[in-house]
């Protein structure tokens, strides 16, 4: 399975699992006062597994990217994330990694 696949697949079970969450009244309580996501079903149980194995392949990444282990592939070597990095005062890893979940479900809808 490609990356993008997978990108696909975590955002459609995203979709799924948000209209049975959101509804449940047990669900938003439990995530209301503790910020616990918790999961009452197989397909809400494998969409947080997939969700947190997307989540560390980004935060890999941004950590390889920020100690110089990887490079921009842009030709003046300056990209979106690359500005963010520069700026750890302002974007925290976790910010930046939500950021590129953002892109790349968005992505997935549009191509």
């Amino acid at each position: 399975m490609s990356v993008s696949d997978a990108v696909e697949e975590v955002f459609q079970q995203t979709i799924n699992t948000v209209g049975t969450r959101a509804s449940n009244p047990l669900w938003r309580l439990i995530n209301h006062l503790t910020g616990y996501n918790p999961a009452f079903c197989t397909l809400e149980r494998y969409s947080n597994t997939n969700c947190a194995a997307l989540r560390l392949t980004l935060r890999t990444f941004v950590r390889q990217r920020t100690s110089g282990q990887k490079q921009s592939s842009s030709q003046n070597g300056t990209d979106l994330l690359t500005l963010m990095l520069e700026h750890p005062q302002v974007f925290s890893e976790e910010f930046i990694v939500d950021e590129l979940i953002d892109f790349l479900a968005a992505g997935t809808q549009t191509s």
